[in-house]
Protein backbone atom coordinates (compact mmCIF):
# COMPACT_ATOMS: atom_id res chain seq x y z
CA UNK A 1 0.00 0.00 0.00
CA UNK A 2 2.91 2.53 0.63
CA UNK A 3 4.31 1.84 -2.71
CA UNK A 4 0.90 2.76 -4.47
CA UNK A 5 1.14 6.07 -2.33
CA UNK A 6 4.84 6.55 -3.09
CA UNK A 7 4.12 6.25 -6.85
CA UNK A 8 1.19 7.77 -7.31
CA UNK A 9 2.96 11.32 -5.59
CA UNK A 10 6.09 10.43 -7.95
CA UNK A 11 3.74 10.58 -10.86
CA UNK A 12 1.75 13.10 -10.06
CA UNK A 13 5.07 15.35 -9.03
CA UNK A 14 6.40 13.90 -12.29
CA UNK A 15 3.04 15.13 -14.34
CA UNK A 16 3.59 18.81 -12.83
CA UNK A 17 7.03 19.56 -13.85
CA UNK A 18 5.71 18.02 -17.33
CA UNK A 19 2.93 20.38 -17.52
CA UNK A 20 4.78 22.98 -16.34
CA UNK A 21 7.67 22.99 -19.32
CA UNK A 22 4.95 22.41 -21.71
CA UNK A 23 3.01 25.53 -19.88
CA UNK A 24 6.25 27.71 -20.23
CA UNK A 25 6.75 26.88 -24.08
CA UNK A 26 5.17 28.63 -26.59
CA UNK A 27 2.60 26.25 -28.52
CA UNK A 28 4.28 26.40 -32.41
CA UNK A 29 1.65 25.73 -35.20
CA UNK A 30 2.72 22.33 -36.49
CA UNK A 31 0.85 20.64 -39.55
CA UNK A 32 1.16 17.12 -40.09
CA UNK A 33 2.73 15.74 -42.93
CA UNK A 34 3.66 19.49 -44.16
CA UNK A 35 5.07 20.94 -41.82
CA UNK A 36 5.99 19.28 -38.33
CA UNK A 37 7.32 20.76 -35.00
CA UNK A 38 9.71 18.15 -34.11
CA UNK A 39 11.84 19.78 -31.62
CA UNK A 40 11.89 23.46 -30.03
CA UNK A 41 14.36 25.36 -27.93
CA UNK A 42 14.14 28.79 -27.58
CA UNK A 43 16.79 30.24 -30.29
CA UNK A 44 16.48 26.59 -32.33
CA UNK A 45 13.48 24.89 -33.92
CA UNK A 46 13.48 21.78 -35.99
CA UNK A 47 10.97 20.86 -38.67
CA UNK A 48 9.98 17.78 -40.29
CA UNK A 49 9.24 18.68 -44.48
CA UNK A 50 8.43 15.79 -46.38
CA UNK A 51 8.21 18.10 -49.38
CA UNK A 52 12.17 18.14 -48.70
CA UNK A 53 12.93 14.94 -48.91
CA UNK A 54 15.04 14.58 -52.41
CA UNK A 55 14.33 18.25 -53.14
CA UNK A 56 17.65 20.21 -53.67
CA UNK A 57 15.98 23.40 -55.50
CA UNK A 58 13.59 23.63 -52.44
CA UNK A 59 16.69 23.70 -49.87
CA UNK A 60 18.86 25.70 -51.63
CA UNK A 61 15.48 28.60 -51.78
CA UNK A 62 15.22 27.62 -48.38
CA UNK A 63 18.41 28.08 -47.43
CA UNK A 64 18.85 31.58 -49.66
CA UNK A 65 16.05 33.51 -48.75
CA UNK A 66 16.24 32.49 -45.24
CA UNK A 67 19.64 33.69 -44.90
CA UNK A 68 19.00 37.11 -46.18
CA UNK A 69 17.37 37.19 -42.30
CA UNK A 70 19.71 38.81 -40.30
CA UNK A 71 18.43 37.30 -37.14
CA UNK A 72 18.73 33.57 -38.31
CA UNK A 73 21.93 32.11 -37.52
CA UNK A 74 22.44 28.94 -38.61
CA UNK A 75 19.78 26.67 -41.38
CA UNK A 76 20.64 23.39 -41.83
CA UNK A 77 18.24 21.38 -44.47
CA UNK A 78 18.36 17.59 -45.13
CA UNK A 79 16.66 16.38 -48.44
CA UNK A 80 17.39 12.92 -47.21
CA UNK A 81 15.55 12.83 -44.12
CA UNK A 82 13.23 16.05 -44.57
CA UNK A 83 14.76 17.86 -41.56
CA UNK A 84 14.90 21.64 -41.18
CA UNK A 85 16.65 23.05 -38.58
CA UNK A 86 16.78 27.14 -37.57
CA UNK A 87 18.74 28.37 -35.33
CA UNK A 88 17.85 31.83 -34.77
CA UNK A 89 17.85 35.45 -31.91
CA UNK A 90 15.29 34.45 -30.19
CA UNK A 91 14.84 38.02 -28.51
CA UNK A 92 14.61 39.55 -32.21
CA UNK A 93 12.30 36.81 -33.78
CA UNK A 94 9.62 35.08 -33.31
CA UNK A 95 9.33 31.01 -33.56
CA UNK A 96 6.29 31.45 -35.52
CA UNK A 97 7.08 33.86 -38.17
CA UNK A 98 9.69 31.80 -38.93
CA UNK A 99 7.59 28.72 -39.41
CA UNK A 100 5.31 30.69 -42.04
CA UNK A 101 7.85 31.94 -43.88
CA UNK A 102 8.84 28.58 -44.58
CA UNK A 103 5.32 27.68 -45.77
CA UNK A 104 5.76 30.48 -47.84
CA UNK A 105 8.90 29.98 -49.24
CA UNK A 106 8.12 26.21 -50.22
CA UNK A 107 4.55 27.27 -51.12
CA UNK A 108 3.15 24.99 -49.10
CA UNK A 109 0.16 27.52 -47.79
CA UNK A 110 -2.39 25.39 -50.41
CA UNK A 111 -1.49 21.98 -48.40
CA UNK A 112 -2.66 23.13 -45.59
CA UNK A 113 -6.00 24.82 -46.93
CA UNK A 114 -6.65 21.49 -47.87
CA UNK A 115 -9.77 19.36 -46.25
CA UNK A 116 -8.22 16.61 -44.60
CA UNK A 117 -9.71 12.92 -44.32
CA UNK A 118 -9.44 11.11 -41.21
CA UNK A 119 -7.53 7.80 -42.06
CA UNK A 120 -10.44 5.68 -39.81
CA UNK A 121 -13.19 7.61 -41.82
CA UNK A 122 -10.93 6.55 -45.66
CA UNK A 123 -11.21 2.94 -44.10
CA UNK A 124 -14.87 2.92 -43.76
CA UNK A 125 -15.56 4.77 -47.23
CA UNK A 126 -13.55 1.84 -48.66
CA UNK A 127 -15.49 -0.63 -47.23
CA UNK A 128 -18.37 0.86 -47.57
CA UNK A 129 -17.62 1.00 -51.35
CA UNK A 130 -16.64 -2.45 -51.45
CA UNK A 131 -20.38 -3.75 -50.18
CA UNK A 132 -21.42 -0.96 -52.56
CA UNK A 133 -19.77 -2.91 -55.53
CA UNK A 134 -20.76 -6.30 -54.36
CA UNK A 135 -24.57 -5.46 -53.99
CA UNK A 136 -24.39 -3.82 -57.31
CA UNK A 137 -22.44 -6.85 -59.19
CA UNK A 138 -24.60 -9.31 -57.35
CA UNK A 139 -27.82 -7.82 -58.45
CA UNK A 140 -26.06 -7.42 -62.10
CA UNK A 141 -26.82 -3.80 -61.92
CA UNK A 142 -30.30 -3.61 -60.81
CA UNK A 143 -29.71 -2.08 -56.96
CA UNK A 144 -26.37 -0.59 -55.21
CA UNK A 145 -25.94 -0.68 -51.38
CA UNK A 146 -27.36 2.64 -51.44
CA UNK A 147 -31.17 1.71 -52.94
CA UNK A 148 -30.99 -1.27 -51.08
CA UNK A 149 -30.82 0.28 -47.54
CA UNK A 150 -33.53 2.82 -49.08
CA UNK A 151 -36.18 0.04 -50.56
CA UNK A 152 -35.31 -1.75 -47.20
CA UNK A 153 -36.30 0.95 -44.91
CA UNK A 154 -39.01 1.87 -47.05
CA UNK A 155 -40.03 -1.58 -46.64
CA UNK A 156 -40.25 -1.42 -42.89
CA UNK A 157 -42.55 1.54 -42.85
CA UNK A 158 -44.80 -0.01 -44.63
CA UNK A 159 -45.01 -2.78 -42.62
CA UNK A 160 -45.49 -1.08 -39.47
CA UNK A 161 -48.24 1.47 -41.18
CA UNK A 162 -49.84 -1.06 -43.23
CA UNK A 163 -49.57 -5.08 -41.00
CA UNK A 164 -49.14 -3.22 -37.29
CA UNK A 165 -51.44 -0.01 -37.98
CA UNK A 166 -48.69 2.11 -36.35
CA UNK A 167 -49.52 5.62 -37.95
CA UNK A 168 -49.21 7.75 -34.97
CA UNK A 169 -45.89 6.52 -34.07
CA UNK A 170 -42.87 8.29 -35.68
CA UNK A 171 -40.85 5.28 -36.38
CA UNK A 172 -42.51 4.53 -39.28
CA UNK A 173 -42.25 7.95 -40.82
CA UNK A 174 -38.63 8.56 -39.31
CA UNK A 175 -37.71 5.36 -41.33
CA UNK A 176 -39.58 6.76 -44.64
CA UNK A 177 -37.74 9.78 -44.05
CA UNK A 178 -34.18 8.01 -44.01
CA UNK A 179 -35.57 6.41 -46.64
CA UNK A 180 -35.84 9.55 -48.76
CA UNK A 181 -32.44 10.86 -47.78
CA UNK A 182 -30.56 8.25 -48.56
CA UNK A 183 -32.17 7.80 -51.96
CA UNK A 184 -30.42 11.26 -52.79
CA UNK A 185 -28.96 9.99 -56.27
CA UNK A 186 -26.42 12.94 -56.68
CA UNK A 187 -22.63 11.54 -56.97
CA UNK A 188 -22.90 7.74 -56.99
CA UNK A 189 -19.79 5.80 -57.04
CA UNK A 190 -19.84 2.60 -57.94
Amino acid sequence: MLNIIKGAYLGGFLAKQFFHQLSSRPLLPSFKNVAEVKHFLPGRVRLFIPFLKGNKQAQQDLISQLGRVKHIKEIEANTVSGSLLIQYDLEQVEPTLIIVAVLKILGLEKQIEQKRTPLILEKFQQIGQAFNRAVYENTNGLLDLRTTVSLSLVYLALKKIIVNKELATPGAFTLLWWACNTLDLAEKKI
